[in-house]
């Protein structure tokens, strides 16, 4: 049970978190789906290596990869989130092996425990320090054990910078109802370009082109899904490849960097020594 006074959050916290909540009530992500998507983003290692570990997933959203994870073979897996921790834990209320709680990752409060492998999947770009972040998350790797982070970096994403600035003149008015309608559209739109990018000469030519190519192998649904995000978001900070790394060694951790297939994106593993 978590006390309501570990539930209490900054201001502007707590005002994002209402974001949050929405975006994840509003979308019903298909399992496969996600589950394909989760296996690149902690690549090179399989979800098959993550069977009999205890796992602590950071910024767990609905929940929907840890009960991933659990379904690989994972002892067990801890969700943590600062808005949809309640929702997760009422969908997966029935599967013993999964548990969530109210965290901050930025705040003062210790991550509960130590653990095999922890996990932040596009959660560090959000939160307002992630620096702060990245300490914290690594205190609750064991010796031996490993944390995997995933998240959109600052090189080649100016674009994406520029669009964060335009993008409030919509979301400080449009409720939920028009950045569904703006989402869809943006998606729609981008078909003609996601066809193309699958053609290797014109992907390397379109802004984003290996990006576009990965999301034309989603459900239309799920494009649809990451432009509502990307119009929810209430916050991004992009930063470095080389600036995360530098994090996770400051915590104690070797530390691997392995680029996203689209370009825009990057794992890092780290291991913290015995």
């Amino acid at each position: 049970m978590t006390s309501a006074k570990s539930n209490q959050l900054a201001p502007e916290l707590a005002a994002e978190r209402r974001l949050w909540k929405e975006q994840w009530e509003h979308f019903a992500t298909d399992p496969p789906v996600e589950r394909a998507m989760l296996e690149r983003w902690i690549a090179p290692l399989s979800l098959g290596d993550l069977a009999g570990k205890e796992i602590l997933d950071c910024g767990c959203g609905n929940g929907l990869h840890a009960m991933i994870m659990a379904q690989a073979g994972a002892r067990s897996v801890h969700g943590v989130d600062y808005a949809s921790w309640e929702g997760a834990a009422h969908r997966f209320k029935d599967q013993p092996a999964l548990s969530f709680a109210f965290h901050d990752l930025c705040g003062d409060t210790p991550l509960p425990g130590q653990y095999d492998v922890v996990t932040c999947v596009g959660v560090l770009p959000h939160v307002p320090s992630p620096e702060v972040a990245v300490s914290n998350i690594a205190r609750a790797v064991k010796p031996g054990g490993r944390l995997l982070i995933w998240a959109t970096v600052r090189e080649g994403n100016t674009p994406l910078l520029v669009f964060d600035t335009v993008k409030t003149a919509v979301t400080s008015w449009g409720g939920r109802r028009i950045k569904k309608v703006l989402a869809t559209e943006m998606a729609l739109a981008s078909l003609p370009f996601q066809y193309a990018a699958r053609v290797e000469p014109i992907r390397d030519r379109l802004p984003y082109g290996r990006y576009l190519a990965e999301i034309s192998k989603f459900p239309f649904s799920r494009v649809v899904q990451n432009f509502y995000d990307a119009l929810n978001v209430p916050r991004r900070i992009l930063f470095t490849t080389g600036e995360a790394r530098r994090w996770m060694e400051a915590a104690g951790l070797e530390v691997q960097v392995h680029p996203g297939a689209d370009g825009k994106s990057c794992t890092w593993h780290g291991v913290r020594p015995l």
